[in-house]
Formats: C-alpha cells, sequence, structure tokens
C-alpha cells in the first residue's frame, strides 16, 4: 500500500531549476493547472464541472481510484505551476485519477517505472485527504499524460465526495419506499 502522500520539504523542485520531483532534468514545465486562485481561496469546481462531477461520482460508485507509486512508495507527485508556498516554493501536488486508463497513459518519463495502484476510497479519503489538507498540499485530479488537470486543496474535495455519498444514500433510500 503507497505511503501518505507528505509534502518533502527538502526534495522540491521549482520550476525554474528545471528539475522533476524525481531530481532529473527536464526540458518542459512539471504540472498544468486548469483552475485560478481568487484571493487565497482555490477555484472550487462548480457542478457545471463535467470532469470534476466524473471524477466524484466515479469514486463513490465504483469505490474505486489510481494512483502512480515509485518501488520507495512515494506518490507520482509534481510541483503547482500557478500556487506558491510562503517561502516561494511550489505546493507539491498529489496526483490521482478515477480512470485506470488515465493514470496508466501518466506513466511516462520520470513515472514511467512507477506502478498503478488503487487504494481503498475509503482510506483515500479518511486518511490520505486529511493528512494532505494538514500538509497544505493539493490534489492532482485526473491529470492528462502532459500533466495538464485540476490542482485542489483536498479539503474540498473530501466536502464533495461526502456530499456525493451522502446524495447516494437518500436516493437508494427514497427507492425503497
Amino acid at each position: 500500500m503507497p505511503k501518505i502522500p507528505k509534502a518533502r520539504k527538502n526534495n522540491r523542485s521549482t520550476l525554474s531549476d528545471g528539475i522533476n520531483p524525481l531530481g532529473r532534468p527536464s526540458e518542459k514545465p512539471l504540472c498544468h493547472v486548469t483552475t485560478t486562485l481568487t484571493g487565497s481561496t482555490h477555484h472550487v469546481p462548480q457542478p457545471e464541472d463535467e470532469e470534476y462531477n466524473r471524477f466524484i461520482r466515479s469514486i463513490i460508485g465504483s469505490q474505486t481510484l489510481y494512483t502512480l507509486v515509485s518501488d520507495e512508495g512515494d506518490i507520482a507527485e509534481c510541483p503547482s505551476t500557478e500556487y506558491e508556498e510562503d517561502d516561494g516554493e511550489p505546493v507539491p501536488v498529489f496526483c490521482v485519477w478515477h480512470d485506470r486508463a488515465q493514470a496508466e497513459a501518466c506513466k511516462v518519463e520520470e513515472w514511467a517505472d512507477y506502478q498503478l495502484e488503487a487504494p481503498a476510497a475509503d482510506f483515500f479519503m479518511h486518511e490520505w485527504l486529511v493528512s494532505m489538507d494538514q500538509d497544505a498540499v493539493l490534489l492532482g485530479v485526473d491529470f492528462d499524460s502532459e500533466l495538464y488537470g485540476l490542482e485542489i486543496e483536498p479539503v474540498e474535495v473530501l466536502a464533495d465526495l461526502l456530499d456525493a455519498a451522502a446524495q447516494n444514500a437518500v436516493r437508494r433510500h427514497d427507492r425503497r419506499l
């Protein structure tokens, strides 16, 4: 089982130094963002954000999500291109996917030797997301092979997953009546 994602303060790369999260030179930016930062609040996906909603529905429906993990147990991570910590370092972004094929497509370059893993949705929600929020890192949702995707605060994802689970429970209950 992969480790709970933790920010590695002493081993983070910046985009300006051209080094990827594994310490190898990189010619291209590592993470691209499709969100904006307004004040100090990250973009919160709206109901019309179909890709994000598909991610949430899929995890609740299948209880399955995917991540890439190194032989050392490190989760696929890249530095944010949009958000910085107080010290000017990019915020770490830990990547997860709702679709196995999307995750597999990202097994290139610095993640080529990473293995696909499927942490339990309950563990992801109650351990990973809580820990990631405490560490002030971001979750990368359904990044593509060029590392474009949604960067979002873990607590937002947790709230959306819990809301979706509650709505599903109400719908199941109503169908029984």
